[in-house]
């Protein structure tokens, strides 16, 4: 029997926080904590929408599919950019971690006050014939941060991590810095390759009227919301986790966790997670400009994957409008 290998990994001081018509194939997983890492395709395969059959489309009424898109009640709390190369050192020193923040402030217009020490931890886990065994590792690397905007940016031996908690929209808030990002590393660093790139958008839907686990059952898509929609136990879900892989074509994929999670008291609502990962995982020669307008690419399918989460209806209580073509990117 040959061994199943799963690793996961994180940075100390980081904050973590199907359907016929689709023609996508999901895989379902039980648990939350086996996390995918973020994860270049052509352009070619990024761009290719998801392919409907006739008859079975689903409409936005303010925003037909395909269309860039705004929301005027925006649920995003994270943003994440990953970009995983070849490290060839095992350890990103405070002095580089400075060169890279000065490079970034220069290109970006804005400071970054702290610089500091940090570490990321893995762990692999095998699972053989002979039981599961676990190995740790760790990195050392740097922490660049803006407190006030919310804005980390992590560099590590073979990662880079832009993290935002505070977002307008991505030609504004993470598109400037992640191409600022890039530059800064491939000055201090020359990475040789690029193997992975990723993009992690963390929304919390909250609503002073849920206060019932079916609130968000007419909201969400039915074939994701599940159990609080339909079924035995359909009255008595206090709270739910889920985990969809999703095979997009090439060596595009996603990964959709969601759920429904009671909030604190004493507010005695639900709110509702719904965390989408899209990746892309291939060798190339790093450039700082083909792995942003991959960013750029991966940014606008997960705009489709979250669009297809939801009811149309939901789409519209959250204000979704198209932008005009030719306009500002979102």
């Amino acid at each position: 029997m040959s061994p199943v290998q799963w690793s996961y990994g994180h940075h100390a001081g980081v904050s973590d926080e199907p359907s016929k018509a689709a023609q996508r194939q999901c895989t379902l997983a039980a648990s939350e904590n086996l996390c995918q890492p973020l994860a270049l395709p052509s352009v070619v395969q990024l761009e290719c929408k998801f392919k409907h059959e006739r008859g079975d489309k689903v409409t936005m009424p303010a925003a037909d599919e395909g269309r860039r898109f705004l929301l005027d009640d925006s649920p995003l709390e994270l943003a994440v950019f990953e970009v995983r190369f070849p490290a060839h050192t095992d350890q990103v020193t405070v002095e580089e971690g400075l060169k890279i923040r000065d490079s970034i402030a220069a290109l970006v217009g804005v400071g970054f006050p702290t610089v500091d020490p940090a570490q990321s931890h893995e762990v692999m886990l095998t699972l053989g014939p002979d039981g599961a065994t676990q190995q740790g590792t760790s990195i050392e690397g740097v922490q660049i941060s803006d407190p006030e905007r919310g804005h980390v940016i992590s560099v590590f031996p073979g990662q880079l991590a832009v993290q935002v908690q505070v977002y307008g929209r991505w030609s504004v808030t993470l598109k400037p810095l992640i191409s600022a990002a890039l530059t800064a590393l491939d000055q201090a660093l020359s990475p040789p390759a690029v193997t992975r790139v990723g993009l992690r958008y963390v929304n919390r839907f909250r609503n002073h009227l849920a206060h019932d686990p079916q609130f968000w059952g007419g909201r969400i898509e039915p074939s994701l919301a599940g159990p609080i929609v339909a079924g035995p136990f359909a009255s008595q879900v206090s709270r739910t986790q889920h985990q969809i892989e999703l095979q997009l074509g090439g060596d595009l994929g996603a990964t959709i966790r969601h759920g429904l999670l009671p909030e604190p008291a004493p507010r005695g609502t639900y709110s509702y997670l719904l965390d989408i990962d899209v990746y892309v995982s291939r060798t190339e020669p790093f450039d700082a400009i083909p792995v942003l307008d991959t960013a750029e690419l991966l940014n606008r399918s997960a705009a489709e994957v979250f669009r297809r989460t939801m009811r149309p209806e939901f789409a519209n209580e959250l204000g979704m409008h198209g932008v005009p073509e030719g306009g500002v990117t979102p």
